[in-house]
């Protein structure tokens, strides 16, 4: 992934002045338990296949606090679920969404194939009408990955959000992006939606005025920088930590406070995490 420039960070500033300075808190307390996000779901089952229907639904069936996934624009306009930019050294974006799907990528685990993100949004609100019986509630957490270019920042924002207040779930979920014109832009339509920028590349008080209220931060980027989370904690704003697969870096991190660990082993580090 590259890295966005403190430059990218002053484009929206014109557009988020005023609005930043009136928001004090963010959309999140810590009470000392840190919430686990499984990456990409939680696929380690015969099958799942990452980013699938399926990982997705075993993370709301093991009550993870989240769960993970990447959304791509296909050449027309369909969004998958689906991690890397390029198929067989094609970029997503270059190739129309029926085309993806006759090549062998295309078919997952389990009889599943490379999910749209309406049918991926579908299935998260079956799931949830069984996991609340139990009285539980996992989390989306929605990754856009970067557009190919600028341009399509809004039209991709867009289409992401509309997605998401089709089935009613602008509450259960927080959006992620690598590009800091996609969280800005998101922040300035919705400010009540959760954001935090991936980079790893902007201080938290940076982030903060630009109206991006979360740091979502590779885990060796904030144990460089303790500093950052305890700014970002007395800006009101939430710490996440990716990708995280290593008890002692796990129980590191809470001690620094950090609210949320991404994971790709769930059901590890919920044993990590029990108090001794």
């Amino acid at each position: 992934m590259k890295k966005t420039s403190l430059l990218l960070l002053t484009l929206f500033l014109s557009h988020l002045t005023g609005w930043a300075q009136s928001t004090t808190t963010s959309q999140y307390s810590f009470d000392g338990t840190v919430g686990i996000v499984a990456h990409r779901g939680f696929y380690k089952f015969e099958d799942a296949s990452e980013n699938s229907i399926a990982a997705m639904q075993h993370a709301v069936d093991h009550d993870f606090y989240g769960t993970e996934f990447d959304v791509q624009f296909t050449l027309d306009s369909i969004a998958i679920i689906y991690h890397d930019a390029s198929i067989q050294g094609t970029p997503i974006a270059q190739m129309p969404y029926e085309k993806i799907m006759k090549l062998p990528q295309s078919h997952l685990k389990g009889g599943e194939t490379i999910p749209t993100l309406d049918q991926f949004l579908q299935a998260y609100s079956t799931a949830l009408i069984q996991q609340r019986v139990r009285n539980k509630t996992t989390r989306l957490f929605f990754e856009i990955k970067p557009p190919s270019n600028r341009e399509s920042v809004e039209y991709i924002v867009t289409e992401s959000l509309k997605a998401v207040k089709k089935y009613n779930l602008e509450k259960l979920v927080s959006f992620i992006s690598f590009d800091l014109n996609v969280c800005a832009y998101i922040a300035k339509l919705e400010p009540d939606i959760p954001v935090a920028y991936l980079g790893g590349d902007i201080t938290p008080d940076n982030l903060y005025n630009s109206g991006i209220l979360n740091i979502d931060y590779h885990f060796e980027q904030l144990l460089a920088n303790p500093h950052w989370i305890e700014e970002a904690h007395r800006l009101g704003m939430t710490v996440n930590a990716w990708t995280v697969n290593d008890p002692h870096i796990a129980i590191r991190l809470r001690e620094l406070k950090v609210e949320f660990i991404t994971t790709d082993l769930p059901l590890d580090m919920e044993s990590w995490l029990l108090p001794k």
